[in-house]
């Protein structure tokens, strides 16, 4: 499936990474290695480069038990879509914002703890 930059970007990304922040979270992940994700992904001028490096940092981080497995694969699987969905800045981007808006979730969901499908259910559980 091929995303529309413009509808990822103001719709699809948050719901992506609210379960990709969620899943960090409540699969242990911690703050350093949420916060390597960013930091591997900026390390690379190009957006090729520097998403292919992510992807490979990510396998890395499962298979030394940094990431579970469940949440590397919600991971991959968001990053591969994007990846094979836009091209150069779009795609730089896209990641980006992805990854920020992941980390952001991964550190405010220790104060969420009923069922999360998407953006606006994170919203509704932090106004009750």
């Amino acid at each position: 499936m091929s995303l529309n930059f413009q509808k990822f970007m103001t719709e699809i990304v948050y719901d992506y990474a609210t379960l990709a922040g969620l899943a960090l979270a409540r699969g242990g992940a911690d703050r350093t290695t949420v916060s390597n994700l960013l930091e591997v992904f900026q390390s690379e001028a190009g957006a090729l480069d520097a998403t292919s490096l992510l992807l490979a940092h990510i396998m890395r981080q499962v298979g030394r038990g940094e990431i579970r497995r469940d949440c590397g694969s919600k991971l991959l699987g968001h990053l591969s879509e994007i990846f094979n969905s836009f091209k150069g800045e779009e795609l730089k981007t896209a990641v980006l914002k992805y990854l920020t808006l992941s980390k952001w979730v991964f550190e405010a969901s220790p104060r969420v703890s009923e069922p999360i499908t998407g953006f606006k259910d994170l919203i509704r559980a932090y106004l009750r």
